[in-house]
């Protein structure tokens, strides 16, 4: 027999395999299960109880969410399900760089026209949180919008030497009132830092003009996660820079006016003026949990492999960094949706199958992540540092924003990851009889990702992103229970389907994808087709994963590469690496520097569309 002969038949008999176990998920016959069910009552209680004021947003790594965490393990206790951490806890704990906090020593002076000058720390000037932590002195420029245009037809460094200099540069873009402005995409804060750090700044002074903002506010420090920007960073009032300016006899405004009537730049440097500046920004490091519990199977045979229900717990607190409703930061954000319904979904499935545990072949771990919306930290811990061997574990049901069922419709990812899929979906639709739509991708931006990397068959259940994705008014009187019961319903008779597999599935590398919605940023026009290390808190961008057939993977980017530059860009964060990916169009080609191990490399990447 040929090798292209076994393969063939070693596939046909994957195949037939696959049937028989869809077949064997028949074992969930309605008569043989007891009287617990799935109810409205249950999913209602759980997330008014997770989406309350007393959570405070749920964030990981406040009391909040501390308080969530707790909930969920005394659910598990409760329903008398295992704790397999090595102390008995239900709680798997880890640490993360959360946040970032002033410190003491904040401030900033400058000898004008030889006068010493003070300024008063949060009143005229505030550290960003992720600005660098030193000490600088420097002269005194102005660099406009701080933009350089990638086609060069506008660029606020052309001529203007800022190398160790500290330099003002205005907030936002020259073309406030222009639709589709060309210059959007280069107007975010990231951006700005970056392209004052990779001129050669010292530090950098942004300033909303009144063009765009009547009042004269500081920007807040309120973002939930601490980045490096590698330059010190200041927020400063218009007061503050106006008199720094003294010596041009301009204020601020007079040069927004002049640049944005012209269309063209108006840098230069402010002679007489001397400025000292000490940025005192300290990362903290808070401590999350996952939340997890063993329900044991009973065949002799299959007991010891596991499938697991997971949902994150998590949500974004009062707001800051994630929430789509900047103006509402210090508003609880409940996340009824997301993830309270989720974490009630599989709470609500733990006690059902916790019910009919007798009845069950292979063990059940149930998991609710924490930090999933820092970047997946919870999950991520958790493969990485997994309580039961992962090649024990060999599906994942993964459960997040499954509240808002509008038309007995559930979106599913990762059909493509494992061949078992279609045949047990659908011998589990039978009785529910739901509009699936049943997507290929897999990966994306939820905790089944995390089993994704790690070659685990998952599936993703998800209703949509609505107008209360990552605001205040995601509340639990806005969900739909009846729709996400009979989406557990379906998750219900599926891992019944999972529990009549014989053997553990095969799983199948799929492109990856993001659930998520329009956050109100500049959508990118390409991908360079990676998933970063969100867990990696040094310098440069971590790959995670390189995605089959993708652009990185073409230029010969593999996983664990750093990459420290881009288009001639440096890259210290994620946020440098988007706010190059926005400059880029598809067909650019860009050289990408990345360390390997002890090599540096410099690959060609042609970027690529994201469809």
């Amino acid at each position: 027999m040929t090798l292209v002969k076994s393969a063939a038949v070693l596939f046909l008999l994957f195949i037939l395999s696959c049937s028989g176990a869809a077949e064997k998920a028949g074992i969930y016959n309605q008569s043989e299960i007891s009287s617990a069910e799935l109810t409205v009552n249950d999913l209602l209680r759980h997330v008014k109880k997770l989406a309350s004021e007393e959570f405070s947003g749920r964030r990981t790594g406040t009391p909040g969410g501390d308080k969530a965490a707790e909930y969920v393990a005394s659910e598990f206790k409760r329903l008398g399900l295992t704790a397999i951490d090595e102390d008995g806890d239900y709680l798997q704990p880890f640490e993360f760089v959360s946040k970032a906090e002033q410190g003491d020593s904040n401030s900033l002076s400058a000898v004008i026209n030889g006068k010493d000058v003070s300024f008063e720390h949060e009143v005229e000037f505030r550290p960003f949180q992720f600005s660098l932590t030193d000490e600088t002195v420097g002269e005194l420029a102005f660099a406009g919008y701080g933009i350089s245009l990638k086609d060069s037809s506008y660029d606020d460094y052309d001529g203007l030497d800022v190398d160790g200099k500290v330099v003002i540069i205005l907030r936002y873009h020259p073309e406030p009132d222009t639709k589709d402005s060309k210059f959007a995409r280069y107007q975010s804060l990231n951006y700005k830092f970056r392209n004052a750090r990779d001129h050669g700044a010292a530090a950098m002074f942004l300033v909303t003009g009144s063009v765009d903002d009547s009042t004269d506010k500081l920007v807040k420090f309120n973002y939930a996660r601490y980045r490096k920007s590698g330059i010190v960073a200041m927020s400063i009032t218009r007061t503050a820079a106006n008199k720094l300016l003294t010596p041009l006899g301009k204020s601020i405004d007079d040069l927004q006016n002049e640049i944005n009537s012209s269309g063209k730049t108006n840098s230069l440097n402010v002679e007489g003026v001397t400025v000292t500046v000490k940025a005192d920004v300290i990362p903290i490091t808070s401590k999350g949990a996952n939340v997890m519990a063993l329900l044991y199977g009973n065949d002799p045979l299959l007991k010891d492999e596991v499938f697991v229900i997971g949902a994150h717990y998590d949500h974004l607190g009062i707001g800051g960094r994630g929430s789509r409703a900047p103006d509402k930061y210090g508003e609880i954000h409940n996340g009824a949706d997301d993830n309270a319904s989720g974490t009630a979904g599989m709470l609500e499935l733990a006690e059902y199958f916790s019910a009919n545990r007798d009845k069950l072949r292979h063990s059940i771990l149930f998991q609710a992540y924490g930090a999933e919306e820092s970047g997946l930290l919870g999950s991520k811990h958790y493969v990485e540092n997994p309580l039961i061997p992962l090649e024990r574990t060999y599906a994942m049901l993964n459960l997040d924003m499954i509240g808002r069922d509008t038309d007995t419709s559930v979106v599913m990812n990762g059909f493509a990851n494992s061949l078992m899929w279609e045949e047990l979906v659908d011998e589990a639709n039978e009785e529910v009889g739901m509009r699936i739509v049943k997507k290929k991708t897999s990966g994306g931006g939820s905790d089944h990702a995390s089993f994704d990397r790690k070659g685990i068959p998952n599936l993703f259940f998800f209703t949509g992103v609505h107008d209360d994705y990552h605001k205040p008014s995601d509340d639990w009187d806005k969900l739909n229970y009846e729709g996400e019961l009979r989406i557990l319903t379906l998750a219900r008779n599926l891992a019944w389907g999972l529990d009549g597999i014989d053997e553990k599935p095969m799983y199948v590398k799929a492109e990856p994808s993001a659930h998520g919605g329009n956050s109100g940023r500049i959508s990118l026009r390409v991908v360079l087709g990676v998933m970063p290390d969100y867990a990696y808190t040094g310098e440069g961008l971590k790959i995670e994963t390189v995605r089959a057939g993708g652009t990185a993977e073409k230029a010969g980017i593999i996983d664990g590469d750093l990459i420290i530059k881009m288009d001639g860009k440096g890259i210290m964060s994620i946020e440098d690496y988007m706010s190059v990916l926005q400059e880029l169009k598809p067909g650019d080609e860009v050289i990408i520097s990345v360390r390997r191990g002890e090599e540096e490399l410099e690959l060609t990447a042609k970027m690529q569309s994201p469809h």
